[in-house]
C-alpha cells in the first residue's frame, strides 16, 4: 500500500491534487482554532468544561464532532461545513415537490448548477440562523438550555458582539464550502465528505489518549470505576466482529477464506443464535453506556447504540447492506 502511495507522487497531475487537498485541509483545520473576536478563551474553557460534567448540550455536541471541535473553542469555523449539508437535503427533499425544481433537475448539467447556486443561497440562510443561535448561546447559554457560565464567555457589548459573530460565523461556512468545490474539482474526492471526515477524524487522538489514560488509571475522568468501560469496548469489538462475518459469509463461503461463523454454524449458519449474540452485546453495550458520563457527547453514543448499530444489523441480516455499499447512498453530491 506504502509503494502504491509514493507511485502516485511520481504522478504530476495526482501530485498536484494531493498536495492541493493537503493544503485545503490544513486551511479548514486551522480555520477551526482560531477563536472568533471577543470571545474570552479562558471563560470558555471553563464553561465547557462544566457542561462536560453535567452532561448537557447533546446538539450542540454533535454540530461540535462535524466541526472538529470548532464549537467548543468558538472558533472561525465553529459551524463547519455543517450548513451546506443541512441546505443540501432541504433541496434535495423539495425537489419532487416543487415542479420548477424537478424540471431544473431534468435539464442536466445547466439545471444542476442552478439547482447548487439555490442550495449556496440556503447555505446562507442556514448559517445566520445557527449562528444567530450560538451567538446568542455565548452571550445567555440557558435560552438554548445550557447552564448559566459563572462569568462572562465575551468581551465587549453584546450588541456588537453578536452581528460581527454571526457576520464571521457565516463567511467562514461559505469559505468552507467554496473550498470544498475546489478540493471536488481540483483535489482528490468529495471535497465536502472530506472536509466533514477530516473533523471527525481530528478529534481521534484526543479520544484514545483519554481511553489509553483510563486504561492506565483504571477509572474513568469523573472517578468512576474502569470496569463499564471495559464492557462497552469488548462488546462493541465483538458486535463488529460479528456483524462483519455476517456480512462476508457468502463470500467467505464462496471463496473458502474463514469465517468465524462458517466454523462455527457449518455452511447453513444460524441466524436466530447469531442475532441473539448479537442482541446480548448490544444489551451489555447499553448497560455499560448508562454506567458512565460521556458529558456533552452522551446524545451523540445514545443514537449510536439505540438506533445506528440496531439498523446496521438489520440491513446486514435482510440483505439490503450490501446493496447500500454499492450505492453508497450515505455521500452528498452523488
Amino acid at each position: 500500500m506504502l509503494t502504491a502511495f509514493l507511485n502516485t507522487l511520481k504522478v504530476k497531475e495526482l501530485r498536484n491534487r494531493l498536495l492541493f487537498t493537503a493544503l485545503i485541509i490544513v486551511l479548514v483545520r486551522f480555520a477551526s482554532n482560531i477563536p472568533c473576536p471577543g470571545v474570552d478563551p479562558a471563560a470558555l474553557e471553563k464553561f465547557i468544561t462544566e457542561v462536560t460534567a453535567n452532561s448537557s448540550g447533546g446538539f450542540m455536541a454533535l454540530i461540535d464532532l462535524f466541526s472538529g471541535g470548532a464549537l467548543a473553542h468558538f472558533a472561525l469555523g465553529a459551524l463547519g461545513i455543517m450548513p451546506y449539508i443541512t441546505a443540501s437535503i432541504i433541496i434535495q427533499l423539495l425537489v419532487p415537490v416543487l415542479p420548477q425544481l424537478e424540471k431544473m433537475q431534468r435539464e442536466g448539467e445547466t439545471g444542476r448548477q442552478k439547482i447548487s447556486q439555490y442550495t449556496r443561497y440556503l447555505t446562507i440562510i442556514v448559517c445566520l440562523v445557527q449562528g444567530a443561535m450560538v451567538a446568542v448561546a455565548m452571550v445567555n447559554p440557558s435560552k438554548l438550555g445550557l447552564p448559566n457560565p459563572s462569568e462572562p464567555l465575551f468581551v465587549g457589548s453584546k450588541a456588537v458582539f453578536i452581528p460581527i459573530t454571526v457576520l464571521v460565523i457565516t463567511c467562514t461556512t461559505m469559505v468552507f464550502t467554496w473550498l470544498g468545490e475546489q478540493i471536488t474539482e481540483r483535489g482528490i474526492g468529495n471535497g465536502v465528505s472530506l472536509i466533514i471526515t477530516i473533523n471527525i477524524v481530528s478529534r481521534l487522538p484526543h479520544s484514545v489518549i483519554e481511553l489509553i489514560d483510563m486504561a492506565i488509571k483504571g477509572q474513568t475522568p469523573d472517578g468512576g470505576t474502569f470496569r463499564p468501560v471495559q464492557l462497552l469496548l469488548y462488546h462493541l469489538g465483538r458486535w463488529i466482529y460479528l456483524i462483519d462475518a455476517r456480512d462476508d459469509f457468502q463470500r467467505d463461503q464462496q471463496t473458502k477464506s474463514y469465517n468465524p461463523l462458517l466454523f462455527r454454524f457449518g455452511p447453513d449458519g444460524d441466524d436466530a443464535v447469531l442475532a441473539n449474540t448479537l442482541e446480548q452485546s448490544l444489551n451489555m453495550m447499553r448497560s455499560a453506556f448508562c454506567m458512565l458520563n460521556f458529558g456533552c457527547r452522551t446524545a451523540v453514543i445514545e443514537n449510536i447504540l439505540y438506533l445506528g448499530l440496531p439498523l446496521v444489523q438489520r440491513a446486514v441480516f435482510d440483505g439490503s447492506w450490501e446493496q447500500i455499499k454499492k450505492q453508497k447512498i450515505w455521500r452528498t453530491n452523488q
